[in-house]
């Protein structure tokens, strides 16, 4: 009978094994994990459909655009900017200037209009603060008509107003709204100031076209199918242009 066992060691041995066979099989399925999360992280979901929307025919947007781009707005504190800050004089001039645009402007409103499905570029927004601008000049012609006492006219122009902050937004996303929100502000000023001074008879008529106008505002969901959109189409479309750390991590 030996004096010394050898089980102690081949415990230990075995116990060593099983350790290795287990750090080993723990690293597997760490890897494996990784390997994993780098092939999902590498797969992009397909492009979204653009949502339905039927777009009239002839479209006028290009022409609102071109209408709007006319509008010359002197940056400060010029008459159309601040219409009760200069003299009457000086408001005509200025708004007389604005005539061409005003006229273009006003032809092409009464068409047909929707804004496309912006792209996912950001090109589609790079126009909407002409919007603001003309605008304001429709409230500087607005405000020369109320102190003329043309309350009717001054009414008119400030539905001029209404009616392309609402056009703005029809197709568009929230930041169409939030601009045809601003647009509507602008113009409401001197449109409350002109309401109470109209007639029973231009009252009813002007408020037959703000009917008109606003049987055709988008709704809040129509608003939010276009930005949902173009919010999963621009965060799709950065992926692709820049890739992650994980796509990075693959094709090495």
């Amino acid at each position: 009978m030996p004096l010394i066992s050898d089980e102690p060691f081949e415990s230990k041995s075995r116990r060593g094994r099983s350790w290795a066979f287990g750090c080993l099989g723990a690293l597997g399925v760490v890897g494996a994990a990784v390997w994993g999360y780098v092939l999902w992280a590498n797969i992009l979901p397909p492009h979204p459909a653009a949502p339905a929307v039927q777009l009239p025919q002839p479209n006028r947007y290009d022409a609102v655009n071109a209408a709007v781009a006319r509008v010359r707005v002197a940056p400060g504190n010029g008459p159309v900017s601040n219409p009760r800050s200069v003299s009457a004089a000086e408001l005509q001039e200025a708004v007389a200037e604005q005539q061409p645009a005003f006229n273009q402007l006003r032809r092409a409103l009464r068409l047909p209009f929707m804004t496309p499905v912006p792209s996912t570029d950001g090109s589609s927004f790079g126009h909407m603060a002409g919007y603001r601008q003309a605008a304001r000049a429709l409230a500087a012609e607005a405000c020369v008509a109320r102190t003329s006492g043309q309350y009717a006219r001054a009414v008119s122009s400030g539905l001029d107003g209404i009616e392309l902050s609402v056009e703005t937004q029809r197709g568009g996303v929230y930041s169409h709204a939030l601009v045809g929100v601003a647009v509507c502000s602008i113009v409401m000023r001197e449109l409350e100031a002109a309401i109470p001074h109209v007639s029973a008879q231009e009252a009813h008529r002007l408020g037959g076209r703000l009917d008109e106008v606003l049987t055709v505002a988008p709704t809040f969901g129509e608003l939010a199918r276009s930005e949902r959109y173009v919010t999963r189409a621009e965060s799709i479309h950065r992926e692709r242009q820049t890739p992650t750390a994980a796509h990075s991590l693959l094709r090495r």
